[in-house]
């Protein structure tokens, strides 16, 4: 086994390159039921979106469908991590701010719920009322949750400063 780490997932990135087949290859392992083949494609994925952000919407909806049932959280925090910048289309804004709404009121772990709140921030725009949800999900969790969740917390919501 040739193991997993940033050598090899930036090589498999760059193999990837402009390919569009080979990152819908990539895709297929990250939907995959392997929950090691999952978490490793998924890494992968980050960097390929980062380099192509256009690339993420039409295998979103495979995403999502995968993200909705059990999954390895390194699919889930990368997939909110590239949604953070990602464009986003409003057919599948719903079912993104349900996930993200659901990780972050989850017993996940903590990157997952850092993405999850910016991409909930991005999502809510200008909508007070659903900022008002999100806050009142963080509120809940900032206390007893760790240093990078209070500070996400503190950047995107202004939840816990002056305190």
């Amino acid at each position: 086994m040739l193991g997993h780490n940033k050598e090899l997932v930036l090589g498999t990135a760059e193999w990837i390159g402009g390919s569009r087949k080979r990152f819908e290859e990539l895709v297929g392992f990250m939907v995959s039921e392997d929950p090691v083949l999952s978490a490793r494609a998924a890494w992968v994925f980050g960097m390929c979106v980062e380099a192509h952000p256009g690339w993420l919407a039409p295998v979103l909806p495979s995403l999502l469908d995968r993200i909705e049932r059990r999954v390895h959280p390194a699919v889930t925090r990368n997939l909110f991590r590239c949604l953070q910048t990602a464009p986003i289309p409003g057919e599948l804004e719903g079912r993104i701010l349900a996930a993200a709404m659901a990780a972050l009121g989850g017993p996940g772990p903590v990157a997952e719920k850092a993405f999850g709140m910016t991409v909930l921030k991005r999502l809510a725009g200008g909508n007070a009322e659903l900022m008002e949800e999100i806050r009142l999900l963080v509120r809940e969790q900032f206390h007893e949750s760790s240093p990078a969740f209070r500070a996400r917390a503190k950047r995107e919501f202004g939840i816990g400063k002056g305190r």
